[in-house]
C-alpha cells in the first residue's frame, strides 16, 4: 500500500461521512417537513458544502504522484478534511428535534458555520502549496481567497439576502471553475 493509497482510505472515510451526514440531514428534513419547517438559506449553504465535499474528494486524487510525504503534511490534510466535515455538522448537528426550525438553527451557528469555511478556503490553499511544493498560482489564491472573505463578511453581516446570494454565488463559481477553468471534473 503506498502513502497516498494510506491516506485517502481516511480522507474518503472522513469526507464519506460528511456527506453521509448533509444526505441523512437532508433527508430527515424532507421526512419530518410537516413539523420542521425548512429554510431558503440552509438548503442553499447544504448544496454549497456537498459540492464542496463531493469536488475535494475527487481532486484529492491529484495527490497520487505526490511523494514527499510527512507528519506535518498528512495533518494538514486531516485538518483540510475536517474542516469539510465540521461544515456538514454545523448544518446539521447531531441530534435534532424533530420540530426544529432550519432558519432559527442556521441563524444561531452561522458563526461557527462561516469561521470554518473560513478556516477552509486557508487550509485549502496550504493544502494546494503543499501539493504542488511552490506556492499555488495567483488566481487559484485570489478565487479561494474571495470565498474565504464572503464568509468572513458574512459572520458581520447578518442579512438574510446576502447569505442566500452569498452561498448560491458559491455554488455558481465553483462549478463554473470546476467545470470550465480548470476542467477538474473531465
Amino acid at each position: 500500500m503506498t502513502d497516498f493509497e494510506f491516506l485517502s482510505v481516511l480522507v474518503s472515510i472522513v469526507i464519506g461521512f460528511g456527506l453521509t451526514h448533509l444526505l441523512g440531514g437532508l433527508g430527515r428534513a424532507y421526512h419530518f417537513r410537516r413539523t420542521s419547517k425548512m429554510d431558503a438559506v440552509h438548503v442553499a449553504w447544504t448544496i454549497m458544502v456537498f459540492f464542496v465535499l463531493v469536488l475535494n474528494w475527487w481532486v484529492f486524487l491529484l495527490w497520487r504522484d505526490f511523494d514527499a510525504w510527512t507528519f506535518s503534511v498528512f495533518f494538514t490534510i486531516i485538518m483540510w478534511t475536517t474542516s469539510m466535515y465540521v461544515l456538514a455538522l454545523a448544518l446539521f448537528p447531531p441530534r435534532l428535534s424533530k420540530d426544529v426550525d432550519y432558519r432559527v438553527m442556521f441563524e444561531t451557528n452561522r458563526t461557527w458555520f462561516f469561521s470554518t469555511f473560513v478556516v477552509f478556503c486557508a487550509l485549502d490553499i496550504l493544502v494546494t502549496a503543499l501539493r504542488e511544493q511552490s506556492a499555488p498560482d495567483t488566481l487559484f489564491t485570489a478565487f479561494v481567497g474571495h470565498f474565504a472573505v464572503i464568509a468572513a463578511v458574512g459572520m458581520i453581516i447578518r442579512n438574510r439576502r446576502y447569505d442566500l446570494v452569498a452561498a448560491w454565488y458559491i455554488v455558481i463559481t465553483m462549478a463554473l471553475w470546476s467545470f470550465g477553468v480548470r476542467s477538474t471534473l473531465f
